[in-house]
């Protein structure tokens, strides 16, 4: 019979835990709303801040679009001088360079004579006069 009279105590008791787990319920869903705001923040701020991140790119095509994106950058707050719009210019001739050289592919499917080969010369010789 003892443990089925409530006394006011337990009742306030009870009232009391449900009071503070529902503040620590409210006080985790504050912080996870904090945290993501922060983490749409921070996703936001590397996606403006990084180029386009092409993980195939060559050694030479990193460091030109990695200068070119400095350059633009120094771009938005004052005007390019003489060396860095020369500058400018080779970085882009050179990542238009490594860019068609990492497409040609060359397939060799057999030996050749060197026949074949002086052959080949010759009608290419002929084709450019």
């Amino acid at each position: 019979m003892d443990n089925k009279i409530v006394t006011l105590r337990d009742i306030a008791q009870e009232g009391s835990l449900a009071f503070k787990q529902s503040m620590l319920i409210e006080a985790l869903q504050q912080k996870i709303k904090d945290l993501e705001s922060k983490n749409n923040h921070l996703e936001t701020m590397f996606k403006s801040n990084t180029p386009n991140l092409l993980l195939d790119l060559s050694t030479e095509e990193k460091i030109c679009v990695q200068q070119i994106s400095l350059l633009d950058h120094i771009s938005m707050s004052r005007p390019l001088t003489l060396d860095e719009c020369k500058r400018l210019d080779l970085l882009v001739k050179n990542l238009q360079l490594a860019r068609k050289e990492s497409t040609i592919t060359v397939k060799v499917e057999r030996d050749l004579s060197d026949q074949d080969l002086l052959s080949i010369v010759q009608s290419d010789d002929q084709e450019e006069d």
